[in-house]
């Protein structure tokens, strides 16, 4: 507020504390100008005192808005330097002015442009010129540049908002530039006593980015491979963390059949992060397991400029790999499908291999069906597993039929290759033998397949009654499909079987016609119970009433159903 009379002007600067109107002004100073001064001169004075319109723990604050960037060498774009001004709460953000020193490096930036963003005060711009007093402390930095705001009623910077935009500067990037350059602050004039802070900011040059090479990178599904990624050199570490994007290019099919997850990355993203002050970082795949057999197949790691690095001309930026496929899968197959007793040839049973070949494996199988193993026919792996070495494709084992004298008929032997996850079963993984038996039931004498009361039990009856010759099978033989179709080929089939004692029906170590061959044409002739047993069981008869004898006979004929 300003008083005047006719013989002095006097001149008061008041301050009131930001957001506080209650609390009074405080009054500064007062000049006193007499008549004879020139009230021009009294107002410069004035403005002199203006400069402890800031208490004395108050401070004016410039900092940069970006407090590093990165820039390539070779890109012709200038970069734009912009800085912000405010004041240390909770003093008044209004004061008189400011006056600030810019430096530089000339020999890495080129200055283009100088433009205030608060207008409000702004004086003429300096000419940059040499550092010789090194105002900064900073020996790399050989130019600065002055820019100042004055304000004579003490309202700059005449916003209601801070911090603000206070100017910016557009500099060229020189030829050469290699690694950083700071620009830094200095306080030509503050207001009054007011503390002045700042921050440099610091220009780096974008690192060019590389992978370091690698010979034959396979990786095997279920395993890792680890890339170097590098940089040309390793920047301050005030330039922060270098942050490489990167692309996995894989086709939709690949895609399905590998998983790729990355390690060391944040986030699970395609993105690594070179440490400050490193020139290094790995980059770690994981590749997913799986239990499908595919062929082997490639990926490309291609990395990816952005805004802290750049491709390199001179190293490579991408990587082949090759995805390895791990997985086997496993088939069977026999040589034939059937097997007998009249015949004890081995079949021979094959497993195939297919897929990945390059380890060993143990396949596991099982044997069932009605055949019985050992009793029936024997395997040459006992341990029911077919090992495979690596690289091999194929392994072999043997069943062979044991011929026994048991009339059992046809029966099945099913081989199957058991599930596991070291493999992956394809068709066909199990198949089934038949057993061909050799052996023929004792009572079907003519070898038709069947056992008639009228044919086989009317010629069972009359040899052993003591008839031989054409009598024996005089209108005894089936019509047709006879293997015996004469009394000598069925007097001799007869004999070989009587040592097995099978004609022994009623179990008494005899073989009558009276006892054996009668319950024999009643069990063909379906007598039932006691009429079946009456006045035909031989002495000291082992099996004595119709449930044994139909069971035993049962036996022997089952075969044949």
């Amino acid at each position: 507020m300003i008083h005047a009379n006719s013989w002095k002007k006097s001149i008061n600067y008041a301050y009131r504390p930001k957001n506080n109107k209650n609390k009074p002004s405080m009054r500064i100073s007062t000049v006193i100008c007499l008549k004879p001064i020139p009230y021009i001169v009294c107002y410069m004075v004035s403005a002199i005192l203006l400069f402890v319109a800031l208490p004395s723990n108050a401070a004016q604050i410039v900092t940069p808005k970006q407090t590093v960037i990165l820039v390539a060498p070779n890109d012709n774009d200038p970069i734009q330097s912009q800085w912000l001004y405010g004041v240390s709460a909770p003093e008044s953000p209004l004061t008189v002015g400011l006056g600030l020193r810019i430096h530089y490096n000339a020999k890495a930036l080129k200055l283009l442009d100088t433009q205030a963003l608060i207008g409000s005060g702004v004086q003429p711009f300096g000419v940059p010129q040499a550092d010789l007093n090194d105002w900064d402390n900073d020996p790399e930095t050989d130019t600065f540049l002055v820019v100042a705001w004055l304000d004579f009623a003490g309202q700059w910077p005449n916003l209601n908002n801070l911090p603000s935009a206070l100017f910016q500067q557009l500099f060229q990037v020189e030829q050469g530039f290699q690694q950083s350059t700071r620009i830094n602050l200095t306080a030509s004039s503050t207001a009054g006593d007011a503390l002045f802070s700042t921050q440099s900011q610091l220009v780096c040059r974008k690192p060019m980015v590389s992978l370091q090479p690698m010979e034959n990178a396979r990786v095997f599904e279920g395993e890792s491979i680890t890339l170097t990624v590098q940089l040309d050199q390793a920047l301050p570490l005030a330039c922060g963390d270098m942050i490489v994007d990167y692309t996995l290019l894989m086709d939709a099919q690949q895609d399905e059949q590998y998983k790729v997850n990355t390690i060391n990355t944040p986030n699970n993203t395609q993105k690594l992060i070179i440490p400050a002050g490193q020139q290094s970082a790995r980059l770690t795949l994981q590749i997913a397991e799986n239990q499908t057999v595919e062929p082997d197949s490639t990926m490309i790691l291609q990395l990816q400029a952005n805004a802290y690095t750049q491709l390199s001309e001179k190293s490579p930026s991408s990587q082949i790999i090759t995805l390895r496929n791990n997985d086997s899968a496993i088939s069977l197959q026999a040589s034939v499908l059937s097997l007998s007793e009249a015949q004890p040839h081995p079949i021979v049973v094959t497993l195939k291999r297919t897929g990945y070949l390059g380890k060993a494996l143990d396949v596991p199988f099982s044997l069932g069906g009605s055949a019985t193993q050992h009793q029936d026919y024997i395997v040459s792996q006992l341990h029911g597993r077919v090992s495979f070495v690596a690289e091999q494709a194929e392994a072999q084992f043997n069943l062979t039929a044991i011929d026994d004298t048991l009339v059992e008929g046809g029966e099945a032997i099913t081989l199957s290759v058991l599930e596991n996850n070291a493999y992956q079963l394809i068709k066909p993984s199990q198949i089934t033998l038949s057993l061909n038996d050799n052996d023929e039931v004792c009572f079907d004498l003519d070898g038709n397949g069947q056992v008639d009361a009228l044919t086989d039990g009317i010629t069972l009856a009359r040899y052993l009654l003591g008839l031989r010759g054409e009598v024996m099978v005089l209108h005894s033989l089936a019509p047709e499909n006879l293997r015996r179709d004469n009394a000598t080929a069925i007097t001799a089939f007869i004999e070989t079987q009587l040592p097995s004692g099978c004609y022994d029906i009623d179990g008494n170590q005899r073989n009558d016609a009276l006892t054996d061959g009668i319950l024999l044409l009643r069990y063909l002739s379906d007598y039932q119970d006691e009429a079946l047993t009456q006045h035909a069981l031989g002495k000291q008869a082992k099996r004595i009433d119709a449930p044994t004898i139909n069971q035993y006979l049962q036996q022997q004929l089952a075969p044949l159903n």
